[in-house]
Formats: C-alpha cells, sequence, structure tokens
C-alpha cells in the first residue's frame, strides 16, 4: 500500500478484510455461484487434460481430489448464501438474477462418472452435488449386466484401486441441510412449471373465437345458472332456519342427569371390623410406635416396619396407604393405639396388574388372627378394583436361633388361600411374598360394579377388534361428596 509503484491493491485481495464491511446477501451469493463455476470448469480441464494423457495418473489423482474437496466446499457456500439471500425476501435482483441456480446444482455434476476421472472414484450416476458418494468406502451396486469372469475380476480389481474422497464429520449436518435446501428449491420449481403451463391452457380456451352454436346457447345458460342460484338460495334460507329453531330447542331440553356409580356391595360384619385411622400424618410415627409394643414378637417380626411406611406416607392418590384399626364388633368405643386388636395398612398397587398389597397386617392376640385376616381381605376384595392380595412374610430369628417363618403365622395365613409368589430380598432379610387371589362369590365379596361393566366393555371391543391388543386400565370406583347443605 505504501508503494505508489504497485498501484491500487486488487479487489480480490482486499475483499473481507476491511474492518466493519459486510457483503449484502445477493452479493455473497453472486460470488458463491461464481467461485463454484470456477471450480467446476477446474474439473473440466482436469478430465480433458486426464483423457489427452497430460497428466500422470497419481497427479491427476491428487489433483481430482484437491478439485472435489474445493467445489465441495464452494456448494455449501453457494447454498448457504441462497439461504441468507432468502431470508431477506428477495428472488433475482440486479446482481445475480438467476435463483434457478440452486435446481441447476442437482444436475450439473452428471457427466463425471461417464468422464474419464471415473477411473479414480465412484461416482454416483444419480444427483450428488456434494459427492457424498465417492467419499463411501463401499462402492455403489455395478449393473447387473452379464459379464465373462475374466471381466468381472477387471472390474473388481479396478473399484478395489479407487480412492475415497475424504469427508469430516463436521461437514455432514452442514451437507443434509444443504441437500434439504436444493430439494426444496426443486419442488418450488416444479409447482411453478405446473401452475405457468395451466395458466397457459386456460388463456388460450378463452382466446379461442366463440362459435355460433356456444353463441345460441348463451342465454339459456345464463337462465338456468341465475335458476340454479335462486334454489341454492332458498335452500341455504331453509337450512339456517331448520338449524336454529334445532339450536333453540336443544336449548330449552335439560339434559338427564349424571347416572351416580353403584355403590360397592358391603362386606358381611363379623367377628371384627375395620375403623378407619383419623389422625394426622405427622402423629401417625408416634401412634405406631405405641401401638407396636402391644403385638407379640413372634407377629411383630414378620411384618413392615415403619420405614417402608414411613416412604410410602407422601402418596395421597390412588395408591396412598389406607390405615385401619380392628377391634371387635360388639366393642362400641372409638379403637386406638392402646384399645385397637389390629392394624391392617393397605393399598392400590399398579404394576403390570392391578393388586392390593397389604403391607402392614398385625394383631395383639394370635387366636384372632384368621378371623381378622377375612375382615381385612373381604373390605380389600369390596373396595378395590383388584383380582390378588399380596403379603410378605419376612424371615426372623427363631427360638433355635435359625432364621426362618413363623409356622403359626404362616399357617393362618395358608389356611385362607394365601400361597407361596416368589421370594424377596430387603436389607439383607429374605421375604417371601404371599398371594391370595379373588374367589366367587359368596367366599368373596364381588368386584366391584363400575369395574364389571369396564371389563365387558373390553370383552365387547376385543370381540369386534380382534387385531388391536391395547392395555386398558381399570378405574377406581369414585366417591362422591355434596357441599353446600
Amino acid at each position: 500500500r505504501a508503494d505508489p509503484r504497485l498501484g491500487p491493491m486488487a479487489r480480490c485481495l482486499s475483499r473481507g478484510r476491511r474492518p466493519g464491511a459486510v457483503q449484502p446477501p445477493a452479493k455473497a451469493f453472486a460470488d458463491a455461484v461464481a467461485g463454484r463455476e470456477a471450480g467446476l470448469r477446474r474439473l473440466l480441464r482436469l478430465s480433458e487434460a486426464h483423457t489427452e494423457a497430460r497428466l500422470d495418473a497419481e497427479e491427476a489423482r491428487r489433483e481430482l481430489v484437491d478439485a472435489l474437496l474445493h467445489c465441495r466446499a464452494l456448494s455449501l457456500d453457494v447454498v448457504e448464501a441462497f439461504e441468507k439471500w432468502q431470508e431477506i425476501g428477495i428472488r433475482g435482483g440486479p446482481v445475480f438474477s438467476d435463483p434457478q441456480y440452486i435446481v441447476r446444482m442437482k444436475d450439473d455434476t452428471h457427466w463425471l462418472p461417464e468422464s474419464s476421472l471415473g477411473e479414480f472414484l465412484n461416482f454416483s450416476v444419480k444427483s450428488d452435488p456434494f459427492f457424498v458418494v465417492p467419499s463411501s468406502k463401499e462402492p455403489p451396486a455395478a449393473p447387473s449386466n452379464q459379464m465373462t469372469p475374466t471381466l468381472q475380476a477387471r472390474r473388481q480389481e479396478a473399484d478395489r484401486r479407487k480412492a475415497v474422497l475424504p469427508l469430516q464429520t463436521s461437514l455432514l449436518r452442514r451437507i443434509r441441510k444443504a441437500e434439504l435446501v436444493i430439494m426444496k428449491e426443486c419442488i418450488q420449481a416444479r409447482l411453478q412449471q405446473d401452475d405457468a403451463r395451466n395458466r397457459a391452457a386456460q388463456q388460450a380456451v378463452q382466446s379461442r373465437p366463440p362459435s355460433a352454436d356456444s353463441t345460441q346457447r348463451a342465454p339459456a345458460v345464463v337462465q338456468e345458472l341465475n335458476v340454479a342460484q335462486e334454489l341454492k338460495a332458498e335452500v341455504a334460507d331453509a337450512t339456517i332456519r331448520s338449524v336454529g329453531e334445532a339450536m333453540t330447542l336443544a336449548s330449552t331440553v335439560q339434559p338427564p342427569p349424571r347416572p351416580k356409580p353403584a355403590r360397592p356391595v358391603d362386606p358381611p360384619v363379623g367377628a371384627f371390623s375395620l375403623c378407619p385411622v383419623a389422625v394426622a400424618k405427622t402423629a401417625m410415627q408416634a401412634l405406631f410406635e405405641q401401638y407396636i409394643q402391644r403385638v407379640p414378637l413372634r407377629i411383630s417380626s414378620g411384618t413392615e416396619k415403619w420405614k417402608v411406611l414411613e416412604n410410602s406416607l407422601e402418596d395421597e392418590g390412588p395408591g396412598g396407604l389406607e390405615w385401619f384399626w380392628i377391634q371387635r364388633s360388639d366393642c362400641g368405643d372409638a379403637p386406638g393405639p392402646s384399645s385397637a386388636f389390629g392394624l391392617a395398612v393397605f393399598r392400590l398397587k399398579r404394576m403390570s396388574t392391578a393388586f392390593g398389597q397389604l403391607l402392614h397386617f398385625s394383631t395383639v392376640e394370635q387366636e384372632g388372627l384368621e378371623d381378622v385376616l377375612n375382615a381385612v381381605k373381604s373390605l380389600m376384595f369390596a373396595y378395590l378394583p383388584i383380582k390378588t392380595i399380596r403379603l410378605t412374610l419376612w424371615y426372623s430369628e427363631q427360638e433355635d436361633g435359625s432364621l426362618a417363618l413363623n409356622k403359626e403365622v404362616e399357617a393362618s395365613f395358608k389356611k385362607h388361600y394365601f400361597r407361596w409368589f416368589q421370594l424377596t430380598n430387603s436389607c439383607g432379610i429374605r421375604g417371601q411374598v404371599m398371594q391370595r387371589p379373588r374367589g366367587e362369590p359368596p367366599d368373596d365379596p364381588e368386584l366391584p360394579t363400575e369395574v364389571l361393566q369396564h371389563q365387558q366393555r373390553q370383552h365387547q371391543q376385543r370381540q369386534q377388534h380382534p387385531q388391536q391388543q391395547e392395555r386398558h386400565h381399570q378405574r377406581v370406583p369414585s366417591l362422591e361428596l355434596c357441599l353446600g347443605q
């Protein structure tokens, strides 16, 4: 710049180096197109030089790889500059008036597979403006023409000698985005061509001189159109009036009341009854610890401890814990931790199937254990949409020092058809999961009515659509509460 003999600096060297100089999108697109056209001309000259044997094979291979990588980068620049040009809403313009260049990019490299440069790389015979196929290690499938074994061997040897064009992983996302832009522009160009063709056909039809026959029929056609429009208007008015009358009638007719769900049948009253534990959650631990001191060790050692119950205490949904004191039916006093005969804590558990999980079950005496178990079982089957009840009996240290189940407690559960389901371990202690399936009435209460209706609908749907395998969840019976009286 300081030497006046050098003259002004060339624009190609100074472009983009001036601070704050930003090219307009149209100018950037035009420059990118010019650069790509120069890259394509370079490939064409290289093909001619290799065909005329003016270059050595290795030199031509190196030059080809360099030219393709350069042309790939220029093609990406063209598409990205075109996107920026589109954002400002300009198509065409004084700088570059060929917005269809993106469409031509799809097919302007089709000559490469048939050229002499195809000896070095596996070019695609389809659209590949970014040379992705030459970068693949797997060669394209050969045509299914008949060849002699000698020609097949020669072709396989030639394919093995072909190079692989490098492709950086960082360019894959840019290439994918650019291919989508080219595809979109091709679709829009096709739609524009179809619209132009349709408009030309309509103009050709309208420009035809009318015939004598059509001139004579014109008044009759106009009269028929007028009659049709009048009939259409009358039908529309009648439709509007009928719809208005129907809406007025619908507003005066009150919908029928929503049917209330059937109340589950109460289980029969036996020697023991269950009463909900009506205390706050914060006082539940003190209540439980006061009660558990009255339970014999041979019973309390096989039930869940407070830590397990505390973890599930925060759940207030359909799967929340249900706490019930157990008392004798002839006892009129309200049960509590110092007077209750037993305690039952259960919940609705949903996994692959819904079942009732009896987390804690204990009594202060061994004699009434079976009657209490029957009362708890009947209550759970009467009010929960379940088909089984599961309870875990934990191993405890026996009098001889071994870890085993309490045989008396296990026998009481087996007498009420609780059977072995699986083994489990928690904190190094083994437990045995017992399961009790729902029986038929009168041994067990019937399934809640709403659940039965839901199962009947499921059965009908399976018969109507046996190919559909959908999972239907059972619904929990609702609790209705009337406020305001």
